[in-house]
């Protein structure tokens, strides 16, 4: 399908924007993806290896995510709810920024 050559996705301030469809989610080429805004996105789950960037400021209602990527370099998760952070993003050797402010995070999964 088409959706498979998407390098870059933006639904900012989809506010409205509750859940993703299941393609979405396993983008292959997928380098960007910008959900800041978002505030009705209560869990998120990305599977794409060639992810470098997702954005997630704002996502107020955000309390679980999950992102395997071999490629990430930044994560934004500025003002979102409480959520669980899977303590496997800390073993990506790409990563060079993860904003956490104003993030209550309830566990380290």
């Amino acid at each position: 399908s088409k959706t498979e050559k998407l390098e870059s996705v933006s639904l900012r301030y989809c506010e409205s924007l509750s859940q993703l469809p299941p393609s979405m989610l396993f983008l292959p080429k997928l380098k960007y993806f910008y959900l800041s805004g978002c505030k009705k996105i209560e869990s998120l789950h990305v599977h794409s290896k060639s992810l470098c960037e997702l954005d997630l400021n704002g996502s107020l209602s955000l309390k679980e995510f999950s992102v395997i990527s071999e490629e990430m370099m930044v994560l934004d998760l500025e003002d979102t709810a409480r959520c669980a952070l899977p303590t496997s993003i800390w073993h990506n050797k790409e990563l060079r920024f993860v904003s956490l402010r104003v993030v209550t995070i309830l566990t380290l999964n």
